[in-house]
């Protein structure tokens, strides 16, 4: 049997580490598709902007960047996680270049803002089995979702949508948030330990 890991980077760990001890107070998107029954937001990324402190301990607006793409390798198809942090919105497009940047017309405030004290890295693992004998079957693991978890005892997702239209998902309703983890596994929790 065929096995592919599509994991996220260590790079984009260090990413990830950046965000601990961070407030978040808002997140955006161009746009927002929500279900109501399942209190999940959607859309084409998602925008969070933060304060970071500079070497010289003035304060500057970052933002990290989320998105999900619909992707294939040797027939097999999966979801890949995208994001980044940059300091500016030009330094954005040009990591993701193929977007049309729009206006963030959505957003989602987390009132009172906390900081991020932990993340998950939430793997998605499933076996396509094959019928035709003369086709080997496919173990597909791939790193599926981000859950943060802030210091106010607060929780938030930010997943692939599985389909091909490329979206990703928020989400902040515990009840949905456990529903969703019971086919991920954690891969990498990533925490301030100091």
């Amino acid at each position: 049997m065929k096995t592919h890991k599509i994991h996220i980077t260590e790079k984009q760990i260090k990413v990830l580490e950046e965000l601990l001890k961070k407030d978040v107070y808002i997140i955006s998107a161009p746009s927002l598709s929500i279900s109501t029954e399942d209190k999940i937001m959607e859309s084409s990324y998602f925008y969070m902007p933060y304060l970071s402190e500079n070497i010289i301990g003035s304060k500057q607006l970052k933002t990290f960047k989320f998105r999900s793409i619909f992707d294939e390798e040797d027939d097999v198809d999966f979801f890949r996680m995208e994001f980044a942090i940059k300091r500016n919105e030009n330094e954005l497009k040009n990591k993701f270049d193929q977007y049309v940047f729009q206006n963030m017309n959505s957003s989602i405030s987390f009132a009172p803002s906390s900081p991020i004290e932990k993340i998950q890295v939430l793997t998605y693992k499933y076996i396509y089995e094959s019928t035709n004998p003369t086709i080997e079957s496919v173990k597909v693991d791939y790193d599926d979702a981000l859950l943060f978890f802030q210091e106010n005892g607060k929780r938030f997702m930010l997943a692939c949508v599985h389909s091909c239209t490329s979206y990703s998902q928020f989400i902040r309703n515990d009840t949905t948030i456990n529903e969703k983890i019971k086919d991920l596994y954690i891969r990498k929790e990533i925490k301030n330990d100091r």
